[in-house]
């Protein structure tokens, strides 16, 4: 495909070797390939089948196919009955596999394809989500550029998709699901100690007004609604009160 504007295609090596750094880090890489395990799609899967164990995406996200085989994956494995707890929570472990590796990768001076037809997506349940690349391709350029690509394709592009398709199957608001997507972000950034790709991601877009920092700990304006789990808690950049049940995540990620 063509160069980004202002970018300039990464050698095959390179990208190759940017690619395996923090490979045992599932939150700041991308899978080597899906997960394994039956595959069940909406054409297979039989109207109100609970139990979902694996979802194979293929070649990546489809907004005509709809998130609620998801939803329902999702839901089945966590034993959530609130549908709109379970579309949170799809948002909130598919960012979070999407955000980790390609905020590491930019940080890194690194533009990747992340186009949602070059994602490839699986989710079981114990393991959560699982993305790779179906064939990687790279960029490299000033910080500026490779911001605006990721921006672009991460956000615009790939994460709007996800959001919208969640929200044609339930009914969550968008402020919610993009409160998750922020939420993710600072916690990718921090992990690959990208803070100044943070401060201008934070103003892009959907992400604008999010969430806001307090004392340097990240506080969203939104809930993401884990507490609605059975045994769930608070999260730590919750804005809820904070009760004894803690603060502990155990998502979909």
């Amino acid at each position: 495909m063509t160069a980004p504007a202002g970018l300039t295609p990464l050698p095959a090596a390179a990208l190759r070797a940017a690619l395996a750094a923090d490979a045992g880090n599932p939150l700041l890489a991308f899978a080597p390939g899906a997960a394994e395990g039956p595959v069940v799609s909406p054409a297979s899967a039989a109207p109100g089948a609970s139990g979902v164990s694996t979802v194979d995406g293929g070649g990546g996200l489809e907004l005509p196919r709809g998130a609620g085989h998801l939803v329902d994956a999702v839901a089945a494995w966590l034993g959530v009955a609130e549908r709109r707890v379970a579309a949170s929570l799809v948002v909130l472990g598919y960012s979070a596999r999407l955000l980790g590796p390609t905020v590491r990768l930019a940080h890194a001076g690194i533009a990747v394809d992340a186009r949602p037809a070059a994602v490839r997506y699986s989710f079981a349940a114990g393991v959560g989500f699982r993305l790779s690349l179906v064939a990687p391709a790279g960029w490299a350029g000033p910080p500026e550029a490779v911001a605006a690509h990721w921006c672009r394709e991460v956000v615009d592009d790939h994460l709007t998709l996800l959001i919208d398709s969640v929200r044609a199957d339930t009914p969550v608001a968008a402020p919610l699901l993009w409160g998750n997507v922020a939420s993710g972000l600072v916690g990718a950034a921090k992990a690959a100690g990208a803070g100044s790709f943070l401060a201008a991601a934070l103003e892009h877009g959907p992400l604008r007004g999010a969430g806001s920092f307090a004392a340097g700990a990240f506080v969203r304006r939104t809930c993401c609604l884990y507490y609605r789990l059975p045994g769930g808690g608070y999260c730590g950049d919750c804005p809820l009160p904070r009760t004894p049940s803690g603060t502990t995540r155990r998502g979909p990620r």
